[in-house]
């Protein structure tokens, strides 16, 4: 987690699979925390968790992909969506 000249906190991942997107080893997303609604991050996250997130942007146009809370989950707890969803990719590196 990091501070940004938005002031809002971003979350810095090191992905290891992708299933859909452009998405590179080291990824960030605003960290955003979930108010209502199932956009942003839950309580339960925490840093060093292992998870499955489902994200996507809110506009298209926008870089920035919103963690969907009500589908994001520590993959200890995802094994059998993780399983539905295939091997997937490995990220791309960054450039």
């Amino acid at each position: 987690m990091r501070g940004s000249e938005t002031h809002q906190p971003v979350a810095t991942f090191k992905v290891v699979r992708v299933w859909k997107g452009d998405v590179t080893e080291i990824f960030e997303m605003p960290a955003i925390q979930e108010v209502h609604g199932c956009l942003g991050f839950g309580p339960t996250v925490e840093v060093g968790a292992d998870l499955l997130i489902y994200a996507h942007r809110l506009v298209p146009s926008e870089l920035d992909y919103f963690p969907m809370t009500c589908q994001t989950e520590l993959a200890a707890k995802a094994m059998d969506q993780i399983q539905q969803l295939g091997f997937g990719r490995k990220p791309k590196h960054p450039k």
